[in-house]
């Protein structure tokens, strides 16, 4: 009875791990078929993924492509509105172009006014920023005014020396005078209301003169004959710094010419013959007096 009741318990025992081993058996194919269906869905998305990602660039490079089109004909169609104009410039000449807006930033002139002292005055601007230019002037003047009668009002016959090298004798006959000099001058222009590169219209002008002279004065006659007189001389050297502020307005005038008049006050300061000088009345060859002045003038220049 043990015997077969062991038998029986070994049977069941048995039967019940044979089942126990294929139902393992069978979960394990279940979830290795799951994991090949994921690996196979996987797959098929990424491939779809790659089908969109090339679909987009084809869209894109037909985008591109009908935009370089449309590109194209635009402009023949420009090339095509533009043909009549240029056949017609070929037949006739093209319209001249306009340089009254040209940008220039040179000037070289002289100053008249030196003229009628029997001198020469030159300058040269150049612009150094937007709306500011740098003048540099530059003269020379020798001029006499030697009375040509005797002190008895009779008309002399001594031989007039001066230290002139040229001028005319045109001033009052109070001053007996002669001198020779030069001048150096800076300006500094700031144009108000338009660019330096015109050169031209209202202008502001700061500026420092350096002016010397030598002078000779005749003082007296002495009677050195019965019939005849013979001058007597002084000679002294005069310096001067002048300091001006002027307003001043460019005229630009055939197309390369520019005229300027300008108007404003100087102040002379004289530190060489500033006693000697007192002896010169007349303005026009003494300008190293003290004071405050008003002066007026006009300069003429090419622009380039």
């Amino acid at each position: 009875m043990k015997v077969y009741f062991l038998i029986t318990f070994l049977g069941i025992f048995s039967i019940c791990r044979s089942y126990a081993q294929s139902t393992s058996q069978d979960s394990l194919n279940v979830i290795e078929r799951q994991r090949i269906d994921l690996r196979d869905q996987q797959a098929r998305l990424k491939a779809k993924q790659d089908s969109l990602v090339n679909e987009r660039l084809r869209i894109e490079q037909r985008q591109n492509l009908q935009r370089q089109q449309e590109l194209l004909k635009q402009q023949e169609l420009l090339k095509t509105q533009q043909q009549p104009q240029q056949i017609i410039y070929t037949n006739q000449q093209p319209p001249a172009k306009n340089n009254s807006d040209h940008k220039f930033k040179n000037i070289i002139g002289l100053v008249p006014a030196q003229i009628f002292i029997t001198g020469v005055e030159v300058f040269y601007e150049r612009a150094i920023s937007s709306k500011n230019s740098l003048q540099l002037n530059i003269g020379y003047h020798s001029m006499e005014n030697y009375p040509d009668m005797d002190p008895n009002g009779n008309v002399n016959t001594y031989n007039r020396t001066s230290s002139a090298m040229f001028g005319t004798a045109f001033l009052p006959n109070k001053d007996r005078v002669a001198c020779a000099g030069m001048r150096v001058q800076v300006q500094y222009k700031s144009y108000v209301f338009q660019e330096v590169g015109v050169l031209r219209k209202l202008h502001i002008v700061p500026s420092l003169l350096y002016k010397q002279d030598e002078m000779t004065i005749m003082t007296n006659y002495t009677n050195s004959t019965y019939s005849s007189y013979a001058p007597i001389y002084e000679q002294f050297f005069a310096q001067a710094l002048t300091g001006a502020l002027d307003v001043g307005y460019n005229i630009k005038f055939l197309r390369f010419f520019s005229l300027d008049p300008f108007v404003g006050f100087t102040y002379t300061m004289p530190f060489t013959g500033k006693v000697e000088s007192s002896k010169v009345h007349a303005d026009f060859v003494n300008p190293y007096k003290q004071g405050l002045l008003l002066r007026t003038g006009v300069t003429i220049g090419y622009i380039f």
